[in-house]
C-alpha cells in the first residue's frame, strides 16, 4: 500500500470516533463504514421476547447487543405468568 494510503488509513483511526459521536456523518455514510469493518453479525433468539446479535469487527472485536422485539400475539411470549405479575403492577 502506498504511503500516502497508509496515511490517510491512519488518521481515519484517530479522528473517526469523535466524527461519529459529534453526529458529522450521515446515517448512510455510518453504514456504509459500518459494513466495511464488520467480519460478520450472528443474530439468535434464545427465547421468544428475546433476540441476541453479536458482530465480530474486521479487527476481531466483539459487540454483544441484546434486544427486546415488540411482542405481537400469545405464541410470542414463553412466560405468560411473568407478563401477567408486570400487567398487575
Amino acid at each position: 500500500m502506498a504511503p500516502a494510503r497508509q496515511a490517510q488509513r491512519r488518521d481515519l483511526g484517530r479522528t473517526l470516533p469523535e466524527l461519529w459521536r459529534q453526529g458529522h456523518l450521515p446515517p448512510a455514510q455510518k453504514k456504509a463504514l459500518g459494513r466495511r469493518r464488520m467480519r460478520r453479525v450472528m443474530i439468535r433468539r434464545p427465547c421468544a421476547e428475546t433476540l441476541e446479535a453479536t458482530g465480530v469487527w474486521i479487527s476481531g472485536a466483539v459487540s454483544p447487543l441484546q434486544g427486546h422485539p415488540p411482542v405481537l400475539r400469545q405464541a410470542d411470549i414463553s412466560h405468560d405468568d411473568h407478563v401477567v405479575e408486570r400487567l398487575l403492577l
